[in-house]
């Protein structure tokens, strides 16, 4: 049977320069596109060209952020083009405490939360994950986290490298 890859798939393939890891970003069973760690690389080829692997993602080092994720990432249609426009969750150790939305008008993230306390929880474990990875100051570190962490942090990009 073929292989066949998906997209979020972890892959390997030899190289000229050796073996490369990444991520699948377009899959099939005949041609795909794959993401290298970083994110900064995309290549393309023949399904049959990459297998798939175990090896992990780079990560960062352990901070106060790694107790949050976004989950349940939905992509709106934009109605502005100024944006994306977006829905998704966010989770505090794998409870889902807040709704984080932008309608892509240009304007920051929405937090929504039963308790605002949650809410500020995250804008000031956000400030600290921004000051432990940037020298620059952020206006709304808890957006470039959301940011990061959707579309960047499933490609092997470390948030040091993100917030440059």
């Amino acid at each position: 049977m073929a292989l066949k890859l998906k997209k979020g798939d972890r892959v390997e393939f030899i190289s000229g320069r050796g073996l490369k890891y990444g991520v699948v970003f377009k899959g099939g069973a005949k041609n795909i596109k794959v993401i290298l760690d970083g994110g900064r690389v995309q290549v393309r080829g023949d399904v049959s060209a990459f297998d798939k692997s175990d090896h992990p993602l780079p990560k960062d080092s352990d901070n106060v952020m790694d107790r949050w994720a976004v989950v349940g990432y939905k992509e709106l249609a934009d109605p502005w083009g100024d944006g994306p426009a977006f829905s998704a969750a966010i989770t505090l150790n794998g409870k889902k405490v807040i709704v984080v939305n932008n309608n892509g008008t240009g304007g920051p993230n929405m937090y929504h939360a039963k308790s605002k306390h949650l809410v500020d929880m995250l804008k000031k474990d956000a400030e600290k994950w921004h000051k432990l990875f940037s020298k620059h100051e952020a206006v709304e570190p808890e957006d470039l986290w959301v940011e990061w962490f959707v579309l960047n942090r499933p490609y092997g990009v470390l948030a040091k490298e993100y917030l440059k």
